[in-house]
């Protein structure tokens, strides 16, 4: 999709930021900031490819309320009801230093779209943010920041 078919596609729902976001290898200059899933409330950030002005991955980031783990079952549920099962489910746990973080991915797999759901503690103190995104994007290609 273009900018052009966002818009298209959007509507009046499709806002467009004060200054670009820059990632690795994409950009975001519109988003759709009222999106719901599974009782979660996320921001839609639109990446498009800075060459070819074409989008290669939309983004789902949490906002409001830190996301907790019970907002996590909640979207992976509602993910499950209509995706099924995801292909492939990860849990890792580690240390930064004395504080243990954890970070849990679900991923489903088609012929043409690639989704996955992550879920990233980094402390369990509750002393730095959680993060609860979900990412899609076509399978064939390498996905932005990956």
């Amino acid at each position: 999709m273009t900018m052009d078919e966002l818009a298209a596609a959007f509507g009046p729902r499709l806002k467009k930021l004060p200054a670009p976001i820059y990632y690795r290898d994409s950009f975001v200059t519109q988003v759709v900031g009222d999106v719901i899933l599974g009782g979660v409330r996320f921001v839609a950030l639109f990446q498009m490819d800075p060459g070819e002005g074409r989008l290669v991955q939309v983004l789902l980031r949490a906002k409001g309320a830190t996301p907790t783990h019970t907002s996590y079952v909640d979207v992976l549920k509602a993910l499950e009801a209509t995706l099924g099962p995801p292909a492939k489910s990860e849990c890792k746990t580690g240390y930064a230093g004395d504080i243990p973080w954890f970070r849990v991915a679900d991923r489903w797999t088609f012929p043409a779209t690639s989704v996955v759901l992550t879920y990233y503690n980094p402390d369990f103190a509750a002393t730095r943010d959680k993060s609860l995104t979900v990412r899609y994007f076509p399978t064939h290609v390498k996905p932005p920041g990956s």
